[in-house]
C-alpha cells in the first residue's frame, strides 16, 4: 500500500507543475495591465511604466514565473490590486461559505442518489426505475442557475420558507445557517445528484447479477445484506469516481450559484476579481481550485486501493 501511495503522490507533481504553467500563462496573456488597474484610468503612461517596473512586470515571463512560484512556496500569494490586502487572507475569509455550500450539496446528493439508485437497480423496469430515469434526465438537462432561480421563486418568494439571498455563518446558529445555504446547495448539487443516481443504478445492477451475489442468495443471505454488504461494497469503486467528480464540479461551478444567491464565497470573489482585473486574486484562486481538484482525485485513487487491493497490483 505504501508503494502504491507514493506512486500516486509522485504522479501529481508533474500535473501540478503543468497546471501552474497554464494558470500563469493564462493570466499574463490576458490583455490589460495590473498596474493600470491599480492606478486608474487617469494615470499617465510614465506612472504605469514605473509601477510595472516595481511589480516586476517588465521581466521576462520565465523570470516572473520562477519568482511567482518561489513566493507561493513561501506562503506569499501576493497583494490584491483592488483592495490592497493580502490575497491569502482574502481567500481564507471567503472559503467558509464555499465549503459549507459544497459539503451540504454533497450530503443532499448522497442522501437522494444512493437510495434511489439502489431502488432502481433492484426494481429494474418497474415504476420506480422509470421514475428515477425521469428525475435523473431532468437533473442532467436543467442548468444549475435556472434551477436556482426556480427554487428562489418558489421557496423564497412565494412560500417564504428560505431566504432568497445572503449567508448566515454557522456561528450565528445552525438552523439559520442551514436555511441560508439550502437553496444554493440544492441548485448546485442537483445535476450531480442525477448523475449519481444513474451511476448508482448501473453499478448496483451489474453487481447484483454477479455470481457471488447468486451464491449469497443460495446460502440464504437476507436481501438487505446482499445489497449493503456485498453489492454496494463492490459497486463503491465506480461510485467513488462520480463522487470525486461531483466535488470537483461543484467547487469549479460555485461562482454562478454564489453570485446568484449573494453567497460571499470564493466563487463570488473570483467573479468580482475578474470585473476589477485583480490578476493576483484570479491567479491564486484558479491555482488553488486546481490543486484542490488534484488532491481530491488523489484521495479517490487512494480509496480505490483501499477498497479493491487488485488496483494496487495493477
Amino acid at each position: 500500500m505504501l508503494r502504491y501511495l507514493c506512486k500516486r503522490v509522485l504522479s501529481t507533481i508533474p500535473v501540478l507543475f503543468l497546471v501552474s504553467i497554464v494558470v500563469f500563462s493564462m493570466i499574463h496573456l490576458t490583455p490589460g495591465s495590473p498596474a493600470r488597474s491599480m492606478l486608474g484610468p487617469e494615470a499617465t503612461e510614465e506612472q504605469v511604466a514605473a509601477l510595472e517596473e516595481v511589480m516586476g512586470l517588465n521581466d521576462p515571463l520565465p523570470v516572473q514565473y520562477v519568482n511567482w512560484i518561489s513566493d507561493l512556496l513561501h506562503g506569499d500569494f501576493g497583494v490584491s490590486v483592488s483592495g490592497n490586502e493580502p490575497v491569502l487572507s482574502m481567500i481564507v475569509s471567503h472559503m467558509g461559505p464555499t465549503i459549507s455550500v459544497t459539503v451540504f450539496a454533497l450530503i443532499i446528493d448522497l442522501l437522494i442518489a444512493l437510495p434511489l439508485g439502489i431502488l432502481a437497480a433492484r426494481k429494474k423496469g418497474a415504476a420506480a426505475d422509470q421514475l428515477v430515469s425521469v428525475v435523473s434526465l431532468f437533473g442532467v438537462s436543467l442548468p444549475d442557475f435556472l434551477l436556482g432561480l426556480l427554487l428562489m421563486l418558489l421557496f423564497a418568494v412565494h412560500l417564504g420558507w428560505f431566504p432568497s439571498s445572503g449567508y448566515v455563518p454557522l456561528s450565528d446558529g445552525f438552523l439559520a445557517h442551514i436555511r441560508s445555504i439550502a437553496l444554493p446547495s440544492i441548485a448546485l448539487g442537483f445535476t450531480y445528484s442525477a448523475l449519481m443516481m444513474r451511476m448508482t443504478k448501473t453499478a448496483m445492477y451489474d453487481a447484483l447479477h454477479k455470481d457471488y451475489i447468486k451464491f449469497a442468495k443460495a446460502k440464504g443471505v437476507h436481501a438487505s445484506g446482499i445489497v449493503m454488504i456485498h453489492a454496494l461494497k463492490n459497486a463503491s469503486v465506480k461510485l467513488l469516481t462520480i463522487v470525486g467528480q461531483a466535488v470537483v464540479g461543484m467547487l469549479s461551478g460555485a461562482a454562478v450559484i454564489e453570485t446568484l444567491f449573494v453567497i460571499p464565497g470564493v466563487g463570488q470573489l473570483i467573479v468580482l476579481s475578474i470585473s476589477r482585473r485583480d490578476y493576483e486574486v484570479i491567479q491564486a484562486i484558479v491555482l488553488l481550485v486546481a490543486v484542490i481538484n488534484v488532491a481530491i482525485m488523489l484521495l479517490v485513487d487512494i480509496l480505490y486501493g483501499l477498497i479493491d487491493p487488485r488496483i494496487q497490483i495493477e
